[in-house]
């Protein structure tokens, strides 16, 4: 019974509104009804049956459906950042972007400088011993021609050298090519003790050497004689510098043999302390390398 009052009261309210003019919405493309609200005549609801439906879902107040609107593709809400996808719901798990990696920094195009005023540091040993000196090898030179000395040391102390000395303006009959002085000889120091700052003195206790001096050989165009090696004889002292030695300290004499004129050409004067070992005759004064 109730659905045929329901039905008369449309029908009235149909019928009523198509005896005035209305305000109707102008179509829209997907014939989508307008809100706007239509006119219809004044009644109270006294005169009415009692006629309302339980409301459910998508219904307004009075009972009427609500128009349904076109269909739009549904839009999930996503979280914050995340570009929105019709008919994809967004992850649970965000994109998180990785961390921005660190620019290598470029290695430096030129060495670090160091001051030149800190002069290295050497160990000033007290018990050296002819061990420690085994296989050096120091040698004497005047810096120009070819005269030349040279000695080798062993563990006990003992040792050999050569002397050679070429002067190829001595000539003469048979010996155009000049003259050579030569020596081969062999020894062996003593006494090695400490003496000061990076200094050691020994004793050369004994030389021995090849052949008479002053004996003459031509051989060859070439004229030979036996000399006596310079500085080396029974009794002569030598001092031994150790690295580290300060320059202000070394006698000139030394510094003479072994600095810029020679054939070492030790720059002395850019130097505080004597980056090598030296071995120095004292009585004769020279300086080897």
């Amino acid at each position: 019974m109730k659905r045929f009052l329901v039905l008369f009261v449309l029908l009235s309210v149909t019928a009523l509104a198509a005896c005035k003019p209305s305000v109707v919405p102008s179509p829209t493309p997907d014939a989508t009804l307008s809100a706007t609200p239509i006119a219809v005549p004044s009644a109270t609801t006294s005169d009415l049956p009692d006629t309302t439906l339980p409301q459910s879902a998508g219904a307004t107040p009075g009972g009427l459906a609500s128009p349904t609107p076109a269909k739009s593709p549904s839009l999930t809400p996503v979280a914050p950042g995340l570009t929105p996808t019709p008919d994809f719901v967004a992850s649970a798990s965000p994109t998180i972007d990785p961390a921005p990696t660190a620019t290598p920094t470029a290695p430096p195009t030129e060495p670090p400088v160091f001051p030149s005023s800190s002069p290295m540091t050497y160990p000033d040993l007290s018990d050296l011993t002819f061990a420690d000196l085994s296989r050096m090898s120091f040698g004497l030179s005047r810096g120009h021609g070819a005269w030349f000395a040279e000695i080798d040391l062993a563990s006990d102390g003992s040792f050999c050298g050569y002397f050679y000395d070429a002067n190829m303006g001595e000539t003469g009959p048979g010996y155009s090519d000049g003259t050579r002085y030569y020596c081969a000889f062999d020894g062996e120091f003593t006494s090695l003790r400490k003496v000061g700052n990076y200094e050691y003195s020994m004793i050369c206790q004994s030389m021995e050497q090849e052949g008479t001096p002053g004996e003459t050989v031509i051989d060859e165009d070439i004229r030979y004689i036996t000399a006596t090696p310079p500085g080396f004889r029974n009794g002569v002292e030598f001092i031994l510098y150790l690295p580290g030695k300060r320059v202000s300290e070394l006698p000139d004499a030394f510094k003479q043999w072994v600095g810029l004129d020679s054939a070492w050409g030790v720059d002395f004067d850019n130097m505080e302390v004597y980056p090598y070992f030296g071995l120095y005759q004292v009585e004769d004064k020279f300086g080897f390398y």
